[in-house]
């Protein structure tokens, strides 16, 4: 399935719903010389409901096992021929979590008390698989998939 790239608009202005009606997001990197805008700018994948290996590195929802908490996170497929910086491929990095109506790092002192390690499942399908889990460790704070649960 095809799908057609958004506007791009700042992460701190995204919220749960955003990444509910648009699942998939990438950085806008291409458009960092627009005025005002930087590498944090992601933009949407419009129609995107399967994180596909062709899109590489992308921006993805997903649900903390045994809690209410949502975060979003930077999948790197398998299939990332260049990463923009160099990472594990089929990981999760750049991990936030919605806390008190904002995106925060997660491992810092200003957001919920998590057990450690913990498992994110994914909102999105990955190459077609539903239910994707990430093992999410605190040292350094990665993620790393691991069998669905």
């Amino acid at each position: 399935m095809g799908f057609i790239r958004g506007k791009a608009q700042p992460y701190e202005s995204l919220t749960p719903h955003d990444y509910d009606f648009f699942p998939i997001w990438e950085m806008a990197v291409d458009e960092k010389g627009v005025a005002g805008q930087d590498e944090t700018w992601r933009r949407p994948l419009w129609y995107a409901k399967d994180v596909e290996a062709r899109m590489a590195a992308v921006f993805v929802p997903f649900d903390i096992v045994g809690t209410d908490l949502m975060g979003v996170g930077l999948y790197t497929t398998r299939a990332d021929p260049e990463p923009l910086v160099p990472t594990p491929t089929d990981d999760l990095g750049e991990i936030t979590v919605w806390w008190q109506d904002r995106w925060i790092w997660v491992g810092g002192d200003d957001g919920p008390e998590l057990e450690w390690p913990f498992i994110a499942r994914m909102r999105p399908t990955i190459e077609g698989e539903a239910g994707v889990c990430f093992c999410v460790n605190r040292s350094p704070i990665r993620g790393t998939r691991v069998p669905s649960v």
